[in-house]
């Protein structure tokens, strides 16, 4: 009997040594579905951390200490490795392979997955940033920055600087705030150039108010005024420019009525003169003078102009040039110079006396082989340069893509 039971207590020792092995517990499911979601995940923190985790050799090793509190932490998680499994294909041994940064240097670990990392890495996570609460705090901080920026501009009347800080600002967050602070700015920048009888620029700014209605319904004011203006504008284009045609060149002359006015009263004429064929069109910065004997030829090569303590010049047209002529009248002698606007020179200088503010005072230097003369523009004058210019670029162009399509 005693032999029998003998056997019995062997026969179940030697089963359970088959069994054992294959009936390890497997890692808690819960416990390794919170590693899986750690998974190619970071996180971010600037507080001052100490982390020890038990790696899988069960010793624990000092995964991430601060040693440079100016700089963010971070651990990176990477993949989960299973070592090994169960007869019923469960992992009962795994770990999770995570890099380091501790605001100097990167280190890489592999970490055991177990209850005990789990409730270490709880309490840790739960006071760092993933990725995205980062970034999007990151944002706000930049969006809130560089709205402030543009607050500050604005407050300055440093408009267009307030311009260009909110449209970066709407590039990081489209929100209703940065589009009333547009709107508000195009709006002040529109009525400044309204003030300043530049009304293509206001136009523009006003036509890009699209949100706050109170600044739509002070826009729309100006938008009816400034349509006035063209309508004025268009009227005395009528009546002003001046058009000829060279019927073997087939060439369309457009100058200013001033222009000959001006040389008529003897006085210098400085003026953008224009040509269209049907296919291109141009213009000339175009000088003529009249100079009695006594005064002698000037023999002009160049003009330079000072705008707001600015320069511009042409470049140098000497006698040879097929764009001057030099002639002899009676009692005195005619200089003229047709300088081209394929000349970036010329186009520079043409485009800053456009631009410049209605009685913005502007002055002409005209060099000639020995001596210069000088010459401000008036502000009558000024206007027409304005006129024809707006004409070249608003009006002729449609008349010569028209003439081409027909």
């Amino acid at each position: 009997m005693k032999r029998e039971c003998l056997n019995k207590i062997i026969f179940i020792i030697i089963l359970l040594f088959l069994i054992l092995p294959s009936c390890k517990a497997p890692i808690d499911s819960e416990c390794f579905d919170y590693f899986k979601s750690l998974e190619n995940k970071k996180f971010w923190t600037k507080n001052w951390l100490n982390v020890e985790l038990i790696n899988e050799e069960n010793k624990r090793e000092v995964i991430l200490e601060n040693n440079n509190p100016l700089e963010e932490m971070w651990l990176n998680f990477l993949n989960i490795e299973i070592l090994d499994k169960n007869k019923n294909d469960l992992p009962i041994k795994a770990v999770i392979s995570l890099i380091s940064y501790d605001g100097l240097n990167k280190k890489n670990f592999s970490v055991k997955i177990c209850f005990e990392n789990r409730k270490i890495l709880e309490e840790v996570l739960n006071n760092m940033e993933t990725d995205e609460i980062r970034n999007e705090r990151l944002l706000n901080e930049k969006y809130l920055k560089t709205i402030n920026e543009g607050e500050k501009y604005l407050d300055e009347d440093k408009i267009t600087l307030a311009i260009e800080k909110f449209l970066e600002a709407k590039n990081i967050k489209d929100t209703q705030e940065v589009n009333y602070l547009l709107d508000k700015a195009y709006y002040e920048r529109g009525e400044y150039y309204f003030s300043i009888d530049e009304m293509e620029k206001a136009k523009d700014d006003l036509l890009k108010i699209q949100n706050d209605k109170n600044c739509m319904e002070k826009a729309k004011i100006l938008l009816d005024k400034i349509q006035k203006s063209e309508n004025e504008r268009l009227a005395r284009l009528d009546k002003n420019v001046q058009k000829s045609y060279e019927e073997f060149k087939k060439i369309y002359f457009y100058k200013h009525v001033l222009e000959d006015k001006t040389f008529e009263q003897k006085d210098i004429s400085i003026f953008p003169y224009l040509g269209a064929t049907e296919t291109e069109k141009w213009f000339f910065l175009r000088l003529r003078l009249y100079r009695s004997f006594s005064l002698g030829w000037l023999f002009a090569q160049q003009i330079r102009v000072i705008i707001d303590d600015k320069s511009y010049k042409t470049p140098i047209y000497d006698t040879l040039n097929p764009n001057v002529i030099n002639d002899i009248w009676s009692y005195g002698v005619y200089e003229r110079i047709d300088f081209k606007d394929s000349d970036k020179e010329v186009e520079e200088l043409v485009t800053a006396v456009i631009n410049a503010p209605l009685g913005t005072p502007i002055k002409f230097r005209i060099y000639g082989t020995k001596y210069y003369i000088d010459y401000t523009l008036s502000k009558e004058k000024h206007l027409a340069w304005k006129d024809i210019m707006y004409y070249y670029y608003n009006i002729l162009k449609q008349t010569v893509f028209e003439t081409q399509e027909t």
